[in-house]
């Protein structure tokens, strides 16, 4: 069993499903003992290093001093701390990507073993025309920007 539950997923969903199939605490503990936490333990990390880099950078006045303000303000340092953090969340963020894509591998080979592969298919279809997604991206878009594998990509791996 897996434990991934996305951030932008329908939490009412999600509990009913837990509510209706793993409503003993055997079952729970054996959804705990085989999930995967490395999506929140990522999380955690990303955000607590981002915290610590800002506190040790919010109340130095060079951010109020690149912008040419004589009177250093916390609320400039915020601002100019988010703008310089970009490039080192960019790269996070790609690197969270790819355990993603992996995790969802992962989960779509749990559904075609447990289930059959093409009720899968046919509900990621539904669900790439409903949110109208790009049949065919470019793949380098793909690797940097794609939490999910394409459609066609997951199709083929559970062919």
């Amino acid at each position: 069993l897996s434990v991934y539950h996305h951030w932008d997923s329908y939490p009412e969903w999600l509990g009913r499903i837990l509510q209706t199939h793993y409503n003993t605490r055997p079952k729970v503990e054996e959804l705990i003992d085989g999930g995967d936490t490395f999506n929140l333990l990522f999380s955690i990390i990303q955000s607590g290093i981002m915290l610590y880099i800002l506190s040790l950078l919010i109340y130095m006045p060079i951010f109020s001093e690149a912008l040419n303000i004589e009177n250093h303000s916390f609320h400039i340092a915020l601002i100019t701390f988010s703008i310089l953090y970009t490039p080192i969340s960019e790269i996070s963020s790609l690197i969270f990507n790819l355990f993603s894509r992996k995790f969802e591998y992962e989960a779509d080979e749990y559904a075609d073993k447990t289930f059959d592969g093409k009720y899968l298919i046919e509900a990621l279809k539904v669900l790439t025309k409903d949110s109208l997604s790009n049949l065919t991206p470019h793949p380098k878009y793909v690797w940097w920007h794609y939490s999910h594998p394409t459609l066609l990509e997951r199709i083929n791996q559970l062919r």
